[in-house]
C-alpha cells in the first residue's frame, strides 16, 4: 500500500473527512484505481466456508463504509474476503446535517454521525443485480445491512424492514439488521412487547431453513 501511504493519504487528509470519504468511494468505482492500489500485494488466502458461503479470507469490509454499494468490486480487488454494504433503508434519505464526520489523527480515530444516508433499498438492489449479472463473485460474499428509515414511525419499523427485505431477498446476499435509535427511550419502545411481536414475520423469514438457503447460497 505504498501508493496510498505516500500519495493518497497525505492528499486525503488535506480534505474534510466526509469529502475525503466521498472522493475515495468515487475513485474506487474506477476498477483501475483499486488495481493500482493493490499492485504487488498478495491477496491473503485463508479460506473459510460458513452458512453456505465461501470466503477466500476472514477480513472484510463492515457496513458504514460503502453505504450505496458503489465499490464492491474494489473491495475484492484490494484483497478483502467479503463486504457488508449499507446501512440501507427502505426510503432514500440524506442522513444527519453536516458536520457529521470528525477526524482525530493523533488518536487514529474517526467519529461517524452520518445517520444512514443512502439512495434507498430499491436503487441499491438494482445496482447489485447489475453487478451480479456482469461479474462472478462466488468467492466474495456481499452482505447488506438494513436499517429503519428515519421517516418511518417506530411502530411501523417491522414493515419498513420487511420492505427493504423485499428488494434484497433475491440478491444472493447475507443480511443483517441495525436497530440504531436516537435515545434509550426509543430503543425501549422498539423492544416493547407489541412492536417486538410485529417483528415475528421478519424473524421467520430470516431464520427459516428454506429461505436462508435462498438468501445465502
Amino acid at each position: 500500500m505504498k501508493l496510498y501511504s505516500t500519495l493518497a493519504r497525505p492528499l486525503l487528509f488535506r480534505l474534510s473527512p466526509e469529502v475525503a470519504h466521498h472522493l475515495t468511494i468515487t475513485s474506487l468505482r474506477i476498477p483501475l484505481v483499486s488495481r493500482l492500489l493493490s499492485l504487488g500485494q498478495r491477496t491473503p488466502s485463508d479460506p473459510v466456508h460458513l452458512m453456505n458461503l465461501s470466503f477466500r479470507n476472514r477480513l472484510g469490509i463492515a457496513a458504514g463504509l460503502d453505504k450505496n454499494a458503489e465499490a464492491p468490486l474494489a473491495w475484492r480487488n484490494l484483497g478483502f474476503g467479503f463486504a457488508e454494504l449499507g446501512t440501507v433503508t427502505l426510503h432514500p434519505q440524506p442522513g444527519n446535517p453536516s458536520p457529521r464526520v470528525f477526524r482525530y489523527p493523533s488518536q487514529q480515530a474517526l467519529i461517524n454521525r452520518l445517520g444512514f444516508p443512502n439512495i434507498g433499498a430499491e436503487a441499491i438492489a438494482t445496482r447489485l443485480r447489475k453487478l451480479r449479472g456482469s461479474h462472478a463473485l462466488h468467492d466474495f460474499p456481499i452482505g447488506i445491512n438494513l436499517g429503519k428509515s428515519k421517516v418511518t414511525p417506530l411502530d411501523q419499523a417491522p414493515l419498513d424492514y420487511l420492505g427493504s427485505l423485499n428488494f434484497s431477498n433475491t440478491l444472493e446476499t447475507s443480511l443483517s439488521l441495525t436497530s440504531a435509535l436516537p435515545t434509550p427511550q426509543a430503543f425501549a419502545i422498539l423492544l416493547s412487547q407489541t412492536i417486538f411481536a410485529a417483528f415475528s414475520p421478519l424473524f421467520r423469514i430470516l431464520t427459516a431453513p428454506a429461505q436462508s438457503q435462498n438468501l445465502f447460497s
